[in-house]
């Protein structure tokens, strides 16, 4: 099988799995502990993804790039990168486990953040990105199942009421760690790695300047992701704040199915850069500019019509929520887009501009944030993330067209005539009040087939996309 297909599917399946179960399971939580203690739950793992960014470093793209470029020194690169990552994770943990003591949160917020900080350390012992650059991806898939499922296997068995809720942390850390066990199984015992520990001085400034470009464009676009629910959640009530988390859960998800399209691309977008192959690197920006948009568009389309059924798929305390959801639609739209060029602009040593770009968005939403988040809740909230976001397309799609032109516009322009007549579909059958799942479920068949017969993606096309032993 094509490896690029190959990779594709154990990545692409694993995580709408993961994720989905994931998105399943928070529905079930939510109703049971609450929309206050979801709301607690909700604030300490958005503090925690700002430390998961740190002990990271944005070592993984350099690392993908790296083992992809050259495969022979990569055994001894991935002991420097694990043992630096592991020295930072001991000293956010620490920073975590101070932080307690002046944070202006109750006890059972306190101990909730200290499970999750636990979660650092086997996330910096996690070698995805030596599989990536390997182009071996069935490993992360597995690994994507270990880290997913089994806290949902665990929260479903044993989570019977809010008394217990700490269970949820743990479940997540257990499922982290089973993964990362995997993968060092297949590291050391299937493929035979080598891992030579070192750490000293020299390392230190090595991978702290080459991961900072990466981390402070990770930092600063984290905050346009999600600085708003941390000010949610201490200037507004953790209540509020567990409803609009109940949006975001089904953004979350639809937010790692752009990863999923664009992570086994990735060594790619690198492979034919730096090998100069202009024509297969212009049909692989084609190719997955194209699969973007024909994915997105009916996404946007159907999840705006259905934004209510959606949010009724948890308690009525969160009915609320649709509103900002029917917002973040666009925010999703738009971020499909704009993560392709994000890509394409990390995997061409244009990470600085990358930087620059997400500095400019991020410093204008937290500033929008501070002022209008407070007063004005969740709906602003979703306005002003949707509203970097637009910053962030315009600036990234202009840097990379410099480079690699595609027919975005196009491809988008496309996807909007069976959308059309999918959420024809989708009222009538909202009309005839039917479940939302079977709603969605109906809509993406209805999609696929109008998208084939008004031509605006062929079965040919899918196929040839993939033709290629190495690539698109």
């Amino acid at each position: 099988m094509n490896k690029l297909i190959k990779n594709f599917l154990s990545v692409s399946v694993s995580n709408l799995l993961g994720q989905l179960l994931t998105f399943i399971i928070v529905i079930y939580y939510s109703g049971i502990i609450g929309k206050t203690n979801f709301g607690k739950i909700t604030l300490a793992q958005q503090i925690l993804l700002y430390f998961t960014m740190i002990v990271l470093f944005g070592i993984q793209t350099y690392g993908t790039r790296i083992v992809s470029a050259d495969r022979e020194n990569a055994y001894k690169k991935a002991g420097e990168i694990i043992t630096f990552r592991l020295v930072i994770s001991l000293i956010c943990f620490a920073i975590i486990c101070l932080s307690t003591i002046v944070i202006n949160k109750d006890v059972n917020f306190k101990v909730i953040f200290i499970i999750f900080g636990l979660t650092l350390i086997p996330t910096a012992l996690n070698i995805d990105w030596i599989f990536n650059g390997l182009q071996e991806m069935q490993h992360n898939a597995i690994y994507n199942l270990c880290k997913n499922i089994i806290p949902c296997i665990i929260i479903f068995i044993f989570l019977k009421s809010e008394n217990n809720m700490y269970l949820i942390p743990f479940a997540i850390l257990i499922g982290v760690s089973i993964g990362v066990i995997y993968q060092y199984i297949v590291f050391f015992i299937i493929d035979k790695g080598k891992l030579e520990i070192k750490m000293n001085k020299e390392i230190i400034l090595k991978y702290s300047r080459y991961g900072m470009p990466f981390l402070l464009s990770g930092f600063f676009g984290m905050i346009n992701n999600n600085v708003d629910k941390i000010i949610m959640g201490f200037t507004r009530t953790e209540g509020e704040l567990g409803v609009y988390q109940s949006a975001y859960i089904f953004i979350s998800f639809l937010i790692n199915v752009a990863a999923i399209i664009l992570t086994p691309v990735f060594p790619l977008f690198i492979k034919y850069f730096y090998e100069d192959k202009k024509e297969e690197l212009k049909r692989l920006c084609d190719g997955t500019t194209k699969l973007v948009a024909f994915i997105v568009v009916p996404i946007f389309v159907g999840g705006t019509i259905l934004a209510k059924d959606i949010i009724l798929l948890f308690k009525k305390e969160y009915f609320q929520a649709y509103e900002p959801l029917r917002i973040l639609m666009f925010y999703i739209l738009i971020l499909f887009i704009r993560e392709i060029y994000g890509y394409q602009l990390n995997a061409w040593k244009l990470e600085k501009k990358y930087l620059k770009i997400i500095i400019l968005s991020s410093v204008g939403n937290l500033i929008l944030n501070l002022i209008l988040t407070p007063k004005y809740g969740m709906v602003a909230a979703a306005w002003i993330t949707t509203l970097t976001e637009l910053i962030n397309l315009i600036l990234m799609r202009s840097c990379a067209n410099k480079i690699v032109r595609t027919k975005d516009i196009a491809y988008i322009g496309k996807a909007f005539i069976p959308s059309f007549i999918m959420a024809l579909g989708i009222l009538g059958l909202k009309w005839l009040n039917i479940n939302v799942v079977i709603i969605i479920l109906i809509s993406i068949f209805i999609y696929g087939v109008f998208a084939v017969i008004t031509k605006g993606i062929a079965i040919g096309e899918i196929k040839a996309l993939f033709a290629k032993r190495e690539g698109i």
